[in-house]
């Protein structure tokens, strides 16, 4: 090239240092005719600017919504884990809280309660077999008569 052309090669750098003055040399090596050659391109100071940022950008607001949807996700995780939820009132009527007639209500030590609300599986009666007694077949404290818990205690 000669010596009075100019010749301007725009090039982004993306500096990783702080705003404010630095020198930047750049050189060019070529080799012609089997011998290397250095010459100095650009020596000079320059000025590291930030660029202006535009409320428009792109990848900003993508980047915002990125994190306000990751932040949104995991505040509505924490609310249906921490706070207790209130749960609505059926809409079924009940005409009446009184039991009906047909109804058959069991006394036991501990109160009476009526067998229509409980499931047929659990009101059946299992036969105690001859053996060691298992946990179904203890009887509690309240189930025994007063003499039958007299004479168990004394068995132990």
């Amino acid at each position: 090239l000669p010596e009075d052309v100019k010749l301007e090669l725009p090039y982004a750098f993306y500096s990783e240092f702080k705003p404010g003055d630095l020198r930047l040399s750049v050189w060019l090596e070529h080799s012609t005719d089997g011998k290397t050659y250095r010459v100095s391109v650009y020596d000079s100071v320059v000025t590291i600017v930030e660029p202006e940022i535009s409320i428009l950008d792109f990848k900003l607001i993508a980047t915002y919504l990125m994190v306000a949807t990751i932040l949104g996700g995991l505040a509505y995780l924490a609310y249906l884990n921490f706070v207790p939820q209130t749960r609505s009132r059926s809409k079924k009527s009940f005409t009446s809280s009184q039991p009906s007639a047909t109804t058959t209500a069991t006394t036991t030590g501990a109160g009476s309660y009526q067998e229509e609300w409980i499931p047929e599986h659990h009101l059946k009666k299992f036969k105690k077999s001859s053996g060691a007694a298992t946990s179904g077949d203890e009887i509690s404290g309240s189930e025994l008569s007063s003499t039958e818990g007299r004479k168990r205690k004394g068995k132990k």
